[in-house]
């Protein structure tokens, strides 16, 4: 099964968060989340902690899974013969994938108005020509960066792997000696979001959950 949970972060709502969820964090994801300076990002990462653990209990998996949390080399976070996940955030949605068969990436951004020239040499010669020929090049851009990010996402080695290294066609790629398959998510049609996977399945086997979480 693959699982997909998201939620939202809330200016409004960033002390009662802080209040209600920090403290049930292991010590370290408490330092670190009070570590970061904007609120946005302290908020994105209690809440992309709180959807891992969820996700594992929606599994009926591992009991206290953020004990367990191990990082490899690169620094992707895994539980060790457990379910594999991966979380993304960005703008005001933290998402995160599960699943029990799979390798799993995923990548959500907020498409905001960019100079491309600036990704040119991290593109191939056949993207940068799709992105030139495009009507609509920011949706473009989006769709090529969260589909390359997401790969490398669920590969495990994050930026050491050269975006221009590999090309995406028809949502299909090869690294790593395996076969990559990439899934657009629809969750908010100001953002792109790609999921990837090491095996090819349906939209229909995915289950997509938004999920709120109470507070004082």
């Amino acid at each position: 099964m693959i699982l997909i949970l998201y939620t939202e972060i809330y200016k409004s709502s960033h002390n009662s968060i802080l209040d209600t969820y920090l403290q049930s964090l292991p010590l370290e994801m408490q330092q670190k989340a009070k570590a970061y300076i904007r609120w946005q990002d302290q908020q994105a990462s209690i809440l992309g902690k709180l959807l891992v653990k969820n996700g594992f209990e929606i599994f009926n998996s591992i009991k206290d899974p953020l004990m367990h949390i191990e990082q490899n080399s690169y620094g992707r976070p895994f539980v060790k013969g457990e379910l594999d996940f991966n979380i993304s955030h960005s703008g005001k949605y933290v998402i995160c994938v599960f699943s029990d068969m799979h390798k799993v990436g995923i990548d959500i951004e907020e498409m905001k108005p960019i100079d491309y020239l600036d990704f040119k040499s991290q593109m191939c010669d056949e993207e940068w020509n799709r992105l030139l020929l495009s009507n609509n090049k920011m949706d473009e851009f989006y769709k090529y960066w969260t589909s390359k990010e997401a790969v490398i996402k669920a590969i495990g080695k994050g930026l050491s792997i050269p975006l221009k290294s590999f090309i995406i066609n028809n949502n299909e790629t090869s690294m790593e000696q395996d076969f990559w398959f990439l899934t657009p998510l629809k969750i908010d049609k100001t953002y792109r979001c790609h999921l990837a996977l090491n095996k090819k399945i349906s939209k229909e086997k995915m289950i997509i959950v938004r999920k709120d979480f109470p507070q004082l």
